[in-house]
């Protein structure tokens, strides 16, 4: 049976397999990155894809339930991006008080408001979508202004990608009655895409600056090893045979003075 809308499929399955490959590059960043923010952004990036794959199911063979777990798979993600930013921005040092129960508040509250939608993709109601684009322009903010956005292009990246996704998602209620759905729904979903791509930059910036910073250190303690075998060669160095000459010379002369004359005393 032809779908009804191929065109809706081709998006999300494009975003369902780009979170995919992201996803095992993440795991793979893990075993390097063991800071508090990678964390959060890891399990963020799990909910995700998990709400691509979802939405990808539910264009398939709609199942009732299904979009509502897509609402909240994706809520959860930002709100989890949101405390990887802080973290990151704070230079993982501010401890941040616990989330999951102010997530699962949070989570509680939009299950309220969606659980009475019809089964439409990427439908909201102005609450849900109001919320997601606060997290998002808070965390662009809060990504923008940090000092660590001026180290590289990575973070200024990502901070202008979530700045971008919460204002395009500000009328996402009314998506379903453009005559530009289709591009709104492709640019909303190739934004996702980019949050995971502009992340690896951050993390592959973020290992460049440690390699960097070793390679410091190494030339640092290797300048300081030379120096001191210098000093040391110096010092336990045996005495030259210009030095032994000298020494003899002096001996020599020494021992041929007889004693002084005395020129008063009478003949």
């Amino acid at each position: 049976m032809l779908l009804e809308n191929q065109g809706l499929l081709g998006i999300v399955f494009f975003e369902a397999t780009a979170s995919i490959i992201l996803l095992v590059l993440f795991l793979l960043f893990r075993r390097d990155h063991q800071g508090g923010y990678f964390r959060f952004w890891l399990a963020g990036w799990c909910c995700f894809t998990f709400s691509s794959l979802c939405e990808l199911t539910l264009l398939i063979h709609p199942v009732p339930g299904l979009n509502l777990t897509v609402i909240l798979a994706q809520a959860t993600a930002l709100m989890l991006f949101l405390v990887a930013v802080l973290h990151y921005s704070s230079g993982w040092k501010r401890q941040i008080s616990p989330v999951i129960p102010v997530i699962g508040l949070v989570l509680a509250a939009i299950y309220s408001i969606e659980r009475g939608r019809p089964q439409q993709v990427v439908s909201l109601h102005w609450e849900t979508a109001i919320f997601e684009t606060v997290v998002c322009l808070f965390a662009g903010w809060v990504l923008w202004r940090s000092e660590l956005a001026r180290r590289g292009h990575g973070a200024q990246l990502l901070a202008g990608i979530f700045l971008l996704s919460g204002l395009h998602g500000l009328d996402r209620p009314l998506w379903l009655d453009s005559p530009l759905f289709l591009l709104r729904a492709a640019f909303d979903h190739f934004l996702g895409v980019a949050l995971g791509i502009a992340m690896v930059v951050v993390v592959l910036e973020a290992a460049r600056r440690r390699s960097e910073e070793l390679n410091d250190k190494m030339r640092r303690l290797t300048l300081l090893t030379a120096a001191s075998t210098q000093t040391l060669s110096v010092v336990l160095a045996p005495p030259t045979a210009s030095s032994a000459s000298r020494k003899a010379k002096e001996i020599r002369r020494s021992s041929w003075r007889g004693p002084p004359l005395d020129l008063t005393r009478p003949t």
